[in-house]
């Protein structure tokens, strides 16, 4: 882990951005090279990213090769900014992988559980917020408990799903996450606080979901879980995690 022990002073975790995609991610902006994701995040006083580009079981043999060349570049680049070279891996249901073997060398492993509006990903039986909700436990104490995640990413959020012209749920957003009792979330939190699995303070999701979040925050120093900061850039003007930082203590504070 990052930290020796949990820490939830807001202004030592806005110092890293553990949450950044690389123009490898078809996603992001050619901009993000990686020379200037660590100069960015220098010149913003960083001291922690990691670069979390996506892996989709169809192009994990692209990914290989991305991930060999950004190791390379990075060992180029000298800067007081710690860059950690992981992935954003997907937990498509309870047990299914896109990283199957584990034999992928990752410095940082985020997983996302709830890309829901990805056409791979397994939807419960029950497509009611509570049925989201279940499975969203079932899925998330397996990733756990398998110990491949560093960090669950934009955890229990339903975005991916109420935003998708695909799945059509018929449900506004926010109604999956208010389904979760504090006991639920205190559990999940225990364990991955067990396995030191980290849970996202995504600062791109806090803004849909501030009371949420604020109940898992206060949740999390309850059982004295890991939270890491990531703002989930795409560009490099949201590398920066302090132009956040009042909003967030907003949020949680």
């Amino acid at each position: 882990m990052y930290f020796h022990e949990p820490t939830y002073d807001l202004d030592i975790l806005c110092r890293q951005n553990l949450h950044i995609h690389s123009s490898f991610s078809g996603c992001a902006k050619p901009e993000m090279t990686l020379n200037d994701i660590v100069r960015t995040a220098e010149l913003n006083g960083l001291e922690m990213i990691a670069i979390t580009d996506h892996v989709q079981a169809a192009t994990e043999d692209e990914f290989r090769v991305s991930l060999s060349m950004l190791k390379e570049q990075a060992k180029t680049i000298e800067s007081p900014v710690r860059v950690l070279i992981g992935a954003e891996l997907s937990a498509y249901g309870v047990n299914n992988f896109n990283y199957p073997n584990n034999d992928i060398e990752l410095d940082y492993r985020l997983w996302a559980q709830n890309h829901y509006h990805v056409s791979t990903w397994i939807q419960p039986e029950d497509t009611s917020p509570v049925g989201y909700k279940n499975h969203i436990i079932e899925t998330l104490t397996n990733l756990i408990k398998s110990d491949r995640a560093d960090c669950i990413a934009h955890p229990f959020h339903d975005e991916y799903l109420t935003n998708s012209k695909r799945l059509n749920v018929g449900f506004a957003k926010g109604s999956v996450p208010s389904c979760f009792s504090d006991n639920e979330i205190g559990d999940l939190l225990t364990l991955g606080r067990e396995h030191e699995t980290a849970f996202e303070l995504n600062l791109n999701a806090m803004a849909g979901y501030p009371e949420f979040c604020r109940r898992m925050y206060n949740i999390g120093k309850e059982v004295g879980v890991y939270f890491n900061i990531g703002t989930d850039a795409h560009s490099l003007d949201r590398i920066d995690t302090k132009q956040f930082i009042e909003r967030t203590k907003n949020f949680l504070l």
